[in-house]
């Protein structure tokens, strides 16, 4: 990032702590798209990170006013979008229901996954992109 973007920033976002909303909106210009990315990337799905970034947007407002330095504003937006997106995957993942005729499996030591299994398991990950990896 230049150092006249990060300046810009930090200006931004203190005149957005002292309540000016068009700094704000200036601020969301500025950063906007990276975010957006971020929980793109971390979501892969692009509309579910729409939802997720007006979300973000009203928790950065509301907290703005409590970040001490205005130089770390990005590092701080970017954790708060990581965190919704994790509570959107794990809320996600709890509404799954099985498919009827199916159970949970359960752990049974004697089928426990050996060495062998192990470093088959690793190579298909190898086959993977990153992403689907992650």
């Amino acid at each position: 990032m230049k150092s006249a973007e990060k300046a810009l920033e930090a200006l931004l976002v203190v005149q957005a702590q002292g309540g000016n909303q068009p700094a704000f909106a200036r601020l969301v210009a500025l950063r906007g798209a990276r975010l957006q990315a971020h929980a793109v990337r971390l979501l892969g799905e692009r509309e579910p990170a729409n939802d997720i970034m007006q979300e973000s947007w009203l928790e950065i407002w509301r907290g703005l006013g409590a970040l001490r330095e205005s130089t770390a504003f990005l590092p701080w937006a970017l954790r708060i979008v990581t965190r919704r997106v994790a509570r959107f995957i794990a809320r996600r993942q709890r509404d799954r229901k099985l498919t009827p005729g199916f159970e949970a499996p359960t752990f049974q030591p004697e089928t426990a996954s050996t060495a062998a299994d192990a470093a088959a398991i690793r190579a298909a990950l190898a086959t993977l992109s990153p992403q689907q990896r992650a």
